[in-house]
């Protein structure tokens, strides 16, 4: 039988999670969070918007703590999202892995915006003095 910290270890995600929702599970946040906002302000300058995704599957690579892949999409005319592209958790793409993005209970059915990730970001990064 395992214990509780070892049976959430193995959980999936929440199915709505995001970025701001698991920041305190992740590995490595700091970085994580610098290298998904690069990839959405890639997408914005290239397509006029940009949401992110998170991956909710899959066991954490480090005991307690997640490193989930994400999915940076544009959103259509019409408010479709359209995929740009889907990166690991280090940052590098799919592309070339034989991995084909589809929808799916491996992503989250929730997304922020690029202005979500950029609020959030300063949020998290600015200095607060007692």
């Amino acid at each position: 039988m395992l214990g509780a910290k070892q049976e959430l270890d193995k959980m999936p995600l929440p199915p709505d999670a995001t970025l701001e929702t698991v920041w305190n599970e992740l590995a490595y946040p700091h970085p994580y969070l610098h290298g998904v906002l690069t990839n959405v302000l890639a997408c914005e300058n290239a397509y006029g918007s940009a949401v992110v995704r998170i991956g909710v599957t899959g066991d954490p690579k480090i005991k307690g703590k997640r490193k989930p892949y994400y999915w940076v999409m544009h959103l259509s005319a019409s408010g479709e999202r359209k995929s740009y592209l889907a990166f690991f958790d280090n940052h590098r793409p799919f592309v070339g892995e034989n991995k084909p993005v589809t929808e799916g209970p491996n992503w989250s059915t929730k997304h922020m915006t690029l202005e979500q990730v950029q609020a959030f970001s300063q949020k998290v990064n600015s200095y607060h003095p007692k």
